[in-house]
């Protein structure tokens, strides 16, 4: 925060000492929210909305909203229990409704998701194939088939607490004078190079608070 002209008076009342400080502020200051935990939980819950996950073990179970028997997984592939998970889906809900992706994961220091139809190879150690999920067919909706990449990044950026709330404080009120929450960085970028012109403040060197 930019404090100037900085002044502090001192006045004797009895045996008290009345301390008074005065400076000004610029009138508005910038401030990044980090780990916003209930952005990064309704994208979650938005993602579950959206598609069918089946994740039969582990830390990740919890993502799974779509029950199926584990032992129905038999092939003798990755490929293959892909092809009856997608065969699960046509059953329950119709043929043109859910395509089914591999939900892989490499796991190192944090989780990065991987939706695709080969599974996550990126490392022979830490990563693992933890289950298939079902996205829509046919629709532009941004957790669908035809962004497979995008349910992949957010989910990575909501399980990790990546999403942040950048700021503008207005110091006359205390009060929040417009915000923007995003994992994005070129989004984040944009957002603040507008805030700077409009408000003249300048998040290059902000600390995030957590």
């Amino acid at each position: 925060m930019n404090k100037t002209n900085y002044n502090m008076e001192r006045t004797l009342l009895g045996d008290k000492v009345k301390v008074v400080e005065s400076y000004e502020l610029d009138r508005y200051t910038p401030r990044i929210v980090g780990n916003c935990q209930a952005e990064c939980e309704m994208v979650v819950s938005e993602i579950k909305e959206c598609c069918k996950i089946y994740v039969p073990k582990g830390d990740y179970k919890c993502l799974t909203n779509f029950e199926i028997n584990y032992e129905d997984l038999n092939g003798a592939s990755l490929e293959e229990d892909r092809q009856i998970f997608q065969k699960k889906l046509d059953e329950a809900f119709g043929k043109d409704e859910y395509e089914a992706f591999v939900l892989g994961a490499y796991i190192h220091s944090g989780t990065s998701f991987s939706v695709n139809k080969e599974g996550n190879h990126v490392c022979r150690f830490d990563s693992s194939q933890l289950g298939f999920i079902g996205l829509k067919k046919n629709t532009e909706d941004c957790y669908s088939a035809e962004h497979a990449d995008k349910v992949a990044e957010d989910l990575t950026a909501a399980w990790e607490g990546e999403f942040m709330e950048y700021q503008v404080i207005d110091n006359l009120t205390d009060d929040v004078e417009t915000a923007m929450v995003t994992a994005d960085y070129h989004d984040a970028t944009e957002w603040c190079d507008k805030a700077k012109e409009k408000y003249g403040v300048n998040f290059d060197n902000v600390e995030p608070l957590y």
